[in-house]
């Protein structure tokens, strides 16, 4: 890829020596044996002249995140910190004013401005502030709001959300969709008497709604995220049932859940051990957490074939197997070192096929889907 198309050149940090016509040649040189670019004293794509800069960070000025979560957070850490010190500038963001107006509270003078700020902050733990449309207790109604897209890998299978929904099929799921606006997320999950989801922007924003929330957590140690919120901790989908159950029976029973210093990250071995055996490699890995996801139908689909398939090994023994009561596999599990020696083919993959139907680009190894 040309360096004049990468996100680094269009973002304009480098401008500066890039465009340092005798001072930056050095560089220029560097970049063009490994950036195909055409020559070294090439044209900017942006129209800067030489001597030129780009982006200049302002000291002075909080910077805004882009991803809801952190722009949530950073909302109401900005509204704490202008209380302190008036005024505050920030870089001017449309996202931050829709999140300032829907918090229940008189935000103080804050400056906006077009310069990018150079003040990034971690505003993780800070105390957020409740929403004009607040949730308030009420008799059961037996409806439960849920969100699990999330931005990161830490969303649910398809299968443990079909789990879900059939163990509380005696109740009204309502989702929060990613086209729904934040507003519309929260008028919600108001009406709903829970919430469930993961680690999202969501969750963020039912800590100010202030709704009983159960958190599913998967490998993430989520815990710094939501340092100083209540929420019920469930490390899996069967124990987020098992608690929301206990929600209706004998009440709410929030913690907190502090991140405890050098304690080891919190692990679902059985779930990530499956995703990290699907392709063998790092790479596969990669891909197949980032491709798009197959339809509900194809995943269906894909599901039946496998389960009726009854191709055989080089020893003679069915590919299509049960790993435990959940999952299935093609072929002899491959979880040890020996399994990354196989031929995919004749022995199968060796992957957890629950996973392997959900990605889009997936297919059997034998060209049956």
């Amino acid at each position: 890829m040309k360096f004049t198309d990468t996100s680094i050149c269009a973002g304009r940090c480098y401008c500066k020596i890039c465009r340092d016509k005798h001072g930056g040649r050095k560089w220029r040189t560097k970049l063009a044996r490994i950036a195909e670019i055409d020559r070294v004293d090439f044209e900017c794509p942006h129209g800067k002249n030489w001597g030129d800069v780009g982006i200049v960070f302002d000291k002075s000025v909080y910077e805004v995140p882009k991803k809801l979560g952190e722009i949530w957070a950073t909302a109401n850490f900005l509204i704490a910190e202008a209380t302190k010190k008036k005024p505050i500038k920030v870089t001017n963001s449309e996202r931050l004013n829709e999140v300032l107006e829907l918090l229940d509270v008189e935000v103080p003078t804050i400056q906006y401005t077009e310069t990018r700020g150079a003040k990034h902050v971690s505003p993780w733990g800070c105390h957020y502030y409740p929403t004009k449309q607040k949730w308030e207790e009420h008799p059961p109604t037996k409806k439960i709001c849920c969100h699990f897209e999330a931005n990161t890998v830490d969303m649910p299978p398809k299968w443990d959300i079909d789990e879900f929904k059939e163990a509380m099929k005696d109740y009204e799921i309502v989702e929060i969709k990613k086209d729904m606006s934040i507003s519309e997320c929260i008028q919600t999950a108001i009406s709903c008497d829970l919430f469930i989801g993961v680690s999202s922007g969501i969750a963020h924003v039912m800590h100010s709604v202030g709704i009983p929330m159960y958190l599913v957590t998967y490998e993430w140690d989520i815990r710094k995220f939501h340092k100083n919120k209540s929420y019920v901790f469930c490390r899996s989908m069967e124990q987020a049932v098992m608690e929301i159950k206990k929600h209706y029976s004998d009440g709410y029973k929030p913690s907190l859940h502090e991140p405890i210093k050098d304690e080891k990250p919190i692990c679902n071995s059985l779930i990530w051990a499956h995703i990290a055996d699907l392709g063998g490699s790092f790479a596969e890995l990669v891909r197949f957490t980032a491709e798009k996801k197959a339809s509900a139908e194809e995943w269906e689909r894909r599901k039946q074939i496998c389960m009726a398939c009854q191709e055989q090994d080089s020893k003679s023994e069915r590919l299509f197997r049960p790993l435990n009561d959940k999952y299935y596999t093609c072929g002899k599990f491959r979880a040890n070192p020996t399994g990354l020696l196989r031929n995919s083919v004749t022995d199968g993959c060796g992957c957890i096929l629950n996973l392997k139907w959900v990605g889009k680009s997936q297919e059997c190894v034998r060209k049956k889907w």
